[in-house]
């Protein structure tokens, strides 16, 4: 049966003059995640219509439902403008003991009127198979179109995309990103809004090479296999930085003077590669460092350029959820080396004070030597596309 995808846009829609140029977005960026199949892209003003290989459908569908733009899309069936054309295609997409209802669109109106067209195909369903209707929850839903005097196509379900903008209509972000579970869900959420997201990542002499590995992997989930866009990966060496905060007189301090430290270095490398915000995967008062009170006194740090924390308002449980839709959850909780956890107090502060903190730096003298001496030497994991499926 031959198929094509009716594929929807959502808050796209909602942009006016810039219509066009987020649709043309969206468009390109479609094609490149399917550049490993034989796909045909077309234009139909408030849908696109994308033609493929049937026997790559499962893999097409997981595809489009994270590409940023997309709200939902249709798997259509293809068949002539006859009524025993459709008889046979919508029995294609019935089971026995299901309940089932029939909605048609004629764009065409020289074809059978909409009751006729219900009253026939029902009838050859009922003769066909053990089922019955159910207008208001039905298991399977028959959407037949009658698109032309020669072309019809019938849908049974709506699949639902990320939604979101097309990655690249809303500027550049710097994300600092771990190996655990919220920081690839919040450069995903960002990413959606139509960023295009690069990744900071803070290393010691004790963290692995298995996790800076990991790290690479997640961000391969997020960017599609970087098929949307070729992301950066900064790498800054963090040790003799952590070494100095180490003698600080008040080790309750020590993660808030960390987390400073980490965000006057981001700060420095959005500076110069020009990005317009500082991510983090922050969810409000999920530790010590994310404490309303910690939030203010860290963020003092960078008061020339937002710091975005789109997990502020998130329960752990919703987080999850997201990883899991993301396809990142199974990969965030394997083990690994983590800066952060290798260097907590016992008993972090959980409502620091600016005077404080700004006495304790002061305290060490060859901290802001080393902060910039780490982003001069900072450097990239990997500038490489790689493409984990390729069915060419």
């Amino acid at each position: 049966m031959e198929k094509f995808i009716d594929i929807r846009f959502g808050e796209l829609f909602l942009k006016k003059k810039n219509k066009d140029d987020f649709k043309k977005a969206l468009f390109v960026n479609i094609k490149k995640v399917l550049s490993s199949f034989f796909v045909s892209l077309v234009d139909k003003y408030d849908k696109f219509w994308l033609k493929f290989d049937a026997k790559y459908t499962n893999e097409i569908v997981q595809h489009l439902k994270l590409i940023p733009g997309i709200h939902h899309f249709y798997l259509c069936n293809v068949c002539d403008t006859d009524i025993a054309a459709l008889k046979q295609t919508c029995t294609n997409l019935i089971a026995d003991n299901k309940t089932f209802k029939i909605e048609v669109k004629r764009k065409d109106k020289s074809f059978l009127s909409r009751e006729i067209i219900i009253k026939e195909v029902a009838k050859h369903i009922f003769a066909n198979f053990n089922v019955k209707v159910d207008v208001n929850n039905p298991e399977i839903k028959l959407n037949i179109v009658i698109d032309s005097p020669t072309l019809s196509y019938v849908w049974t379900n709506k699949i639902m995309g990320i939604g979101g903008l097309p990655v690249g209509v809303n500027g550049k972000c710097l994300a600092l990103i771990s190996g655990g579970i919220d920081s690839p869900v919040a450069a995903f959420l960002l990413q959606r809004k139509g960023m295009q997201v690069d990744y900071l990542n803070f290393i010691t002499d004790v963290v692995s090479k298995p996790t800076i590995n990991k790290i690479k992997n997640l961000i391969k989930k997020i960017t599609l296999n970087h098929k949307i866009y070729q992301p950066l990966f900064h790498v800054v060496d963090f040790s003799q930085i952590q070494h100095e905060l180490i003698h600080t007189s008040n080790q309750k301090y020590k993660i808030t003077l960390m987390r400073r430290s980490f965000y006057r270095i981001a700060l420095q490398i959005a500076q110069e590669y020009g990005y317009d915000c500082i991510a983090c995967g922050d969810s409000l008062g999920q530790v010590a460092s994310q404490t309303l009170e910690s939030i203010q006194v860290i963020s003092q740090v960078c008061d020339s350029i937002p710091i975005f924390r789109p997990l502020l308002t998130y329960d752990k449980s919703e987080i999850i959820s997201l990883a899991k839709k993301i396809d990142t959850y199974e990969l965030s909780i394997q083990d690994h080396e983590d800066v952060c956890g290798l260097f907590a107090p016992k008993n972090p502060i959980t409502k620091p004070k600016l005077n404080v903190v700004q006495f304790l730096e002061n305290e060490l003298e060859l901290l802001k030597s080393l902060e910039n001496n780490v982003v001069n030497k900072h450097h990239f994991v990997t500038k490489r596309v790689v493409c984990l499926i390729s069915h060419k």
